[in-house]
């Protein structure tokens, strides 16, 4: 699943990728120096766990994607099956070009957890 995030990596604006499953277990990783991967797969956990949650009170299905945007960054959450790809980037990058790629990469790795 590396060279899926390696691939990830290299669209512009992107500062990291990890690949995680819901109980917060980092199942692969390629993020920039200085990001601590372990505390964004237990965020990402954790946002997930709430996420469902609310999906499930307002009857509105499993989730699919979040995309949390802060003051100076952004982050997708993206559903690829057992696992979720977590992708860091800079506030400006275009959404509708990264979420193009990524549903590309969660294809990819759904086929991956299947082979696995």
């Amino acid at each position: 699943m590396k060279h899926i995030l390696k691939d990830i990596n290299r669209l512009a604006g992107v500062r990291g990728s990890i690949i995680v499953d819901r109980d917060g277990v980092l199942i692969a990783a390629n993020v920039q120096e200085g990001i601590n991967e372990e505390g964004v797969a237990a965020v990402a956990s954790t946002l997930v766990a709430n996420l469902d949650a609310a999906l499930d009170r307002l009857k509105l299905g499993n989730l699919v994607k979040f995309v949390l945007t802060g003051t100076k960054e952004r982050a997708i959450l993206l559903n690829a099956g057992s696992v979720f790809i977590v992708v860091l980037m800079d506030k400006e990058t275009n959404l509708g070009q990264i979420l193009l790629q990524l549903r590309e990469a969660a294809d990819k790795v759904k086929e991956t957890s299947k082979i696995s």
